[in-house]
C-alpha cells in the first residue's frame, strides 16, 4: 500500500513539473522562423514545448492508475510504461525535436537541462519501482 501511494505522488509530481516547466520555470523561445516564402513558424524548442507537456500529462494519468491498480503484474506493467516515457522524454530535447543551437537562448540553458533532470528521475524512479514490484511478483505477495 506504500509504494502504491509514494510511487503514484512521485509519478504525479514529476509528471506535473514536466508539463509546466516549459511555460513558467523555465520558457522556452518566444520567436519564429521566417521561411523563404515569407511564412512565420515557431522555432524548434515550441514543439519540445508541446511534447514536454503531452508527456507530463501522460506521466500525471500514469500515476493516477498506479494508485488505483491493485495487482502487482498491471503496476510493473505500468511502470514499465512510465520508464519507456522517461527514455522519450530524454530523447525530445536532446534527439528527436531539440532546442535552439544557441548557447545563449533560454531554452538551451534552462528547458533543456530542467527536462533532462526530470527524465533522469523518472527514470531513477520507474526503475526502483520496477525492480520492487519485480521482486513482489516473485515472492508471490500482492501488494
Amino acid at each position: 500500500m506504500t509504494n502504491r501511494v509514494i510511487t503514484s505522488l512521485a509519478f504525479i509530481a514529476l509528471g506535473l513539473l514536466t508539463a509546466i516547466l516549459p511555460h513558467t520555470l523555465f520558457h522556452v523561445c518566444t520567436g519564429t522562423i521566417e521561411t523563404v516564402s515569407g511564412m512565420q513558424i515557431p522555432m524548434k524548442c515550441f514543439w519540445t514545448a508541446r511534447v514536454a507537456t503531452g508527456l507530463g500529462v501522460l506521466f500525471c494519468l500514469s500515476g493516477i492508475l498506479l494508485y488505483f491498480s491493485k495487482t502487482v503484474l498491471v503496476r510493473l506493467g505500468i511502470s514499465l510504461m512510465i520508464f519507456m516515457n522517461g527514455i522519450l522524454l530524454a530523447a525530445v530535447p536532446t534527439i528527436l525535436i531539440g532546442v535552439c543551437h544557441a548557447e545563449t537562448m533560454p531554452c538551451r540553458m534552462g528547458t533543456l537541462p530542467g527536462l533532462l533532470v526530470l527524465a533522469v528521475l523518472i527514470i531513477i524512479f520507474s526503475l526502483a519501482n520496477l525492480l520492487y514490484l519485480f521482486r513482489q511478483s516473485k515472492n508471490g505477495i500482492q501488494p
